[in-house]
């Protein structure tokens, strides 16, 4: 999907609306998230922008570019705990479904957030290497399976610069560890 203005205007307000300051924060993003200009405000990426904001940023993409760890998400992970996990766009294509999503609640720390922006069933049906599309309903499940509190959900920017409708979905990680 990339780091699209919509995408990062909503990142944004979650971690605002979350009281989550920028300074220290740990943050894992998946995938390699590019701008989609390759330059925005100077930063091609999304580890550039916000480290740049102070945030302490880890980003996970088999392909290992621009500092990205090159991990398969069908594989278990165990690279430590994050305040914040973003998933722009990533666990769609990602073939071992479970494993990937149990490596996203690995990688959250009690107390942590967990951003997605997922494509949405019947949408952008071209999308590359794409093995699911989601449904708001398998959100509400996954946080009822999970112990997570929903924060936000519904459809981000539908069919404008996006393109095609996305699901956006924010969890807030309860359980105690």
């Amino acid at each position: 999907m990339g780091l699209r203005k919509p995408c990062l205007d909503y990142i944004l307000k979650m971690l605002k609306d979350n009281k989550r300051e920028f300074k220290n924060l740990e943050m894992c993003e998946l995938g390699n998230q590019e701008f989609p200009k390759r330059n925005w405000n100077g930063f091609k990426t999304g580890k550039q922008y916000f480290k740049s904001l102070g945030v302490k940023h880890t980003s996970i993409d088999w392909n290992g570019k621009d500092g990205a760890l090159s991990l398969n998400l069908n594989e278990p992970i165990d690279i430590g705990k994050f305040d914040v996990v973003t998933n722009l766009g990533v666990t769609e294509h990602v073939e071992n479904h479970k494993q990937c999503w149990d490596n996203i609640y690995n990688l959250t720390k009690s107390g942590g957030m967990i951003i997605n922006i997922s494509p949405k069933k019947g949408n952008y049906l071209k999308h590359k290497l794409c093995f699911r599309w989601y449904v708001e309903e398998w959100f509400y499940k996954h946080a009822n399976e999970r112990g997570y509190k929903i924060l936000d959900i519904g459809i981000i920017n539908p069919k404008n610069e996006l393109g095609f409708d996305a699901i956006k979905c924010t969890f807030l990680k309860e359980d105690k560890e």
